[in-house]
């Protein structure tokens, strides 16, 4: 990367760091050094360091550590509502924004938010766009079920975003899959189809479980539960991949 001399194109490519930066934030409320350094684009851990303690000194995030389960601590950076209210956006959405508050954080599942955050960075340097995490999208009209993201591929396919840590039950699954077969049924949000993400090696099994466990799935219609049974053009809406094999340019 090439060293910049000037002072004002200096200040003016840290204060642009500094909007990616509370831009993610904003809608993520808190993450990793690591993933701050994605978003603001900087490669070394010196250098990340050095932009968070700026954005800390400012009073625009704070860092707390959080324990995993007796064991390590990971380093969260979040947002303040200083840091929001300075955001630079082009509506009033950062109202309804939350700040970072630590004790809401909840252990059993940062591990899955944080590598969500981490495959939306990989997608969008990809040409992925309109990434919306899943705690933005509401409620569903179609049950409770909603995706950890929806986005746009690059060829511009509307997708639902499943990160998938553990595997389910069978039986969890079947509801899943006619779940987001409705969804895609009936327009909402415009979903074509749902990927799944996984750690190595996982997403083998999951797509084993789809494609030749599962037969068929419940459909509840004016208060009657039948089972429909599965085309290839029901399950060709569902891809499934290992992280290593993410971002997809189509």
């Amino acid at each position: 990367m090439s060293l910049i001399f000037n002072p004002k194109d200096r200040e003016s490519r840290r204060k642009e760091k500094t909007q990616f930066a509370l831009a993610f934030l904003l809608e993520e409320t808190f993450t990793t050094a690591e993933n701050m350094g994605l978003v603001m684009g900087i490669k070394s851990r010196q250098g990340v360091s050095k932009a968070l303690s700026q954005l800390e000194n400012a009073g625009l995030v704070r860092k707390v550590d959080v324990p995993l389960l007796g064991q390590r601590c990971i380093r969260l950076y979040g947002i303040t509502p200083h840091g929001v209210g300075m955001a630079q956006i082009d509506s009033d959405a950062w109202r309804d924004r939350p700040s970072f508050e630590p004790s809401r954080v909840y252990v059993s599942t940062l591990q899955h938010r944080i590598d969500t955050q981490k495959l939306r960075l990989q997608a969008e340097a990809a040409g992925w766009s309109n990434w919306i995490p899943g705690e933005r999208l509401g409620k569903f009209t179609r049950g409770d079920k909603r995706p950890d993201a929806i986005a746009v591929s690059p060829t511009g396919i509307t997708t639902a975003i499943e990160v998938e840590r553990t595997i389910k039950s069978k039986r969890r699954y079947e509801e899943i899959i006619s779940h987001y077969l409705q969804l895609i049924k009936g327009g909402e949000m415009g979903i074509n189809r749902v990927v799944y993400l996984s750690p190595a090696g996982m997403s083998l099994k999951i797509r084993k479980i789809f494609q030749e466990g599962i037969e068929s799935v419940p459909v509840r219609h004016k208060g009657i539960t039948k089972r429909i049974h599965l085309k290839e053009e029901h399950r060709s809406r569902f891809k499934f991949l290992d992280y290593g094999d993410w971002p997809i340019s189509k």
